[in-house]
């Protein structure tokens, strides 16, 4: 870090204890996340946390998608959700029609808890019954098929968030620090 960036927060820091007299974590952050932005720009770093917020904004993963075609002189295909990831064939079954295939392995590898976050995508777009009749009855009107397209959009999102977060965590692992925590 450049000593000219150091010495800018350092003197912001002292502005605001000076004029503000406030030593708490919300008065000094605006400060601190300057110098920390200005930082990751001129070495080009990008922050984990702005991809994962600006996830909408990322390019899509090119998966493959593969759709099934009825067989000539055969009834056209019932299309029943299946959402299912199968991680050693790198692919993702959407329905009976549609699968995706080309899923990186870096994909896998985020985990948030104990799944990736394609699991977590895919388990909260299955469809589910409600155990209670009447409100199985009133409010089951959730399709997957209604959705398909935006999960379709959302999952290779989801890709390319966690094979660009596995890059800035395996090039984090370079930084080395010494035993009082600064970096070298």
């Amino acid at each position: 870090m450049s000593l000219q960036l150091i010495q800018e927060y350092h003197h912001k820091v002292q502005e605001i204890l000076q004029y503000g007299g406030s030593r708490n974590e919300t008065a000094i952050r605006p400060a601190f996340q300057k110098l920390l932005e200005q930082y990751c720009t001129d070495k080009k770093i990008e922050l984990i946390l702005e991809l994962h917020l600006g996830y909408e904004k990322t390019d899509l993963y090119p998966l493959k998608r593969i759709d099934k075609r009825p067989e000539p002189g055969k009834p056209p295909l019932t299309i029943k959700a299946i959402l299912k990831a199968d991680q050693a064939n790198r692919t993702i079954q959407l329905d009976s029609v549609i699968t995706l295939k080309g899923v990186p392995p870096a994909a896998w590898e985020y985990r948030l808890g104990n799944r990736s976050a394609i699991e977590w995508v895919i388990e909260y777009h299955k469809e589910r019954k409600p155990k209670d009749p009447t409100i199985r009855e009133k409010f089951n009107a959730y399709r997957f098929a209604d959705h398909k397209e935006k999960v379709i959009d959302l999952l290779q999102r989801v890709c390319t968030v966690s094979v660009e977060t596995m890059n800035i965590i395996r090039a984090m692992k370079w930084i080395r620090t010494d035993d009082e925590g600064k970096v070298d």
